[in-house]
């Protein structure tokens, strides 16, 4: 051991090109310099979830002296989470609901993405890049100068497909402003939405409650035993009632809403924060979802599950809430798979029950984009 403090190193790392990205929980710190490996600080040596992921990144270690702080014990979560540089995603102390999906898709999963950090999570979509710009000019106030920019002619190939490695070349360029890069038509896509919700019921409810309006404010609160957070795009806290209105781009239709919300679990998302809301302001909360259509008609219109639905979606994210504490608690984690195959007649070829044949639809893609923590990245 050296007998160097955090603070001595801190002054060496700065020196070095390095800056302070995050003081874990245990006291460790993690530096990042551009065109260089992330850097671990601590006064311990890494424990199995920690260790794993800095085996993935690549990160380095230093060792300082011991000044009494708390450390991790083998099993515990990783100091600093998995490569986001999200601090919200990749905070993994608190549950959000998209760390519940994953453990309701599967414990063992969760336990590897979680916990020993082994398994990493999964990266957003290319059809995110809509609700992801949309959600930042409505939310965040920026100009869509600010937020997008159009690929050059030259990442453009024949039918204006995009060059993968000349795409890819630049996307790095810009994201390194802060920008996303976007075909050119995106971009009247993006302004006919924003121009549409502005003009909306929505845009009326937002200029309405405009001094109580909360934007992705970050809330944790202890529910069913476990530490919870969630990060509404915007809640309205009123004297009564706390009103969120969540939004959603892509689906509008009834069809294409049910498929989207039962594949994403809308319901778990409204019981989740809904949980923490009502901990934090000990009033009810008044939920909706708010679907902004990214093709033409451009529509946009609130969806609402009923009372008994509401009840139900409750209960059952109470009951993996307490499955996960269980888990948590005993160790054991363990996936409930089916086992038992069912064998329908058209999977050996019987010509008999040829007319039974399902046909697969398969010209359907998803556009729908989750502007909250809930979408798995």
């Amino acid at each position: 051991m050296t007998d160097i403090s955090y603070e001595s190193m801190h002054i060496a790392m700065e020196t070095s090109g390095y800056k302070l990205q995050q003081t874990s929980p245990q006291g460790s710190r993690l530096y990042v310099a551009d065109g260089k490996p992330p850097y671990r600080v601590a006064h311990f040596e890494p424990n199995d979830a920690t260790a794993a992921w800095m085996q993935r990144v690549g990160a380095k270690f230093g060792r300082v002296t011991d000044s009494g702080e708390p450390f991790a014990r083998p099993g515990e979560l990783p100091e600093f989470g998995l490569e986001s540089t999200d601090d919200y995603h990749s905070d993994t102390s608190a549950i959000s609901k998209s760390m519940l999906s994953v453990f309701m898709d599967s414990p063992v999963e969760y336990y590897h993405q979680f916990i020993t950090g082994l398994m990493p999570r999964k990266a957003p979509t290319k059809r995110m890049k809509i609700g992801t710009i949309c959600h930042a000019i409505l939310l965040e106030h920026k100009r869509i100068e600010e937020v997008c920019v159009p690929y050059p002619y030259s990442c453009l190939g024949v039918g204006d497909k995009l060059i993968s490695g000349k795409a890819k070349e630049f996307e790095q360029r810009m994201a390194k402003d802060g920008l996303i890069a976007v075909k050119e038509d995106a971009i009247r896509v993006i302004e006919t939405t924003i121009r549409n919700a502005r003009a909306s019921e929505f845009g009326a409810l937002l200029d309405l409650h405009a001094d109580n309006a909360k934007y992705e404010v970050r809330i944790d609160e202890e529910i069913y035993g476990l530490k919870a957070k969630c990060r509404p795009d915007i809640h309205i806290v009123l004297e009564d009632q706390v009103i969120v209105p969540d939004l959603k781009f892509g689906s509008y239709k009834d069809e294409d809403w049910k498929r989207v919300s039962n594949r994403f679990r809308y319901w778990c998302q409204e019981s989740h924060y809904t949980a923490i809301l009502e901990k934090r302001y000990q009033r009810p909360v008044s939920w909706s979802f708010w679907a902004f259509e990214t093709e033409f008609p451009y529509r946009v219109g609130p969806k609402r599950y009923g009372p008994r639905s509401i009840e139900i979606a409750a209960n059952e994210h109470k009951n993996q809430m307490k499955a996960l504490k269980q888990c948590y608690d005993t160790g054991i984690w363990k996936d409930n798979f089916q086992t038992e195959i069912e064998l329908d007649p058209w999977s050996i070829g019987d010509s008999r029950n040829s007319e039974e044949t399902p046909t697969e639809n398969t010209e359907y893609e998803e556009t729908q984009y989750d502007a909250t923590d809930d979408t798995t990245f």
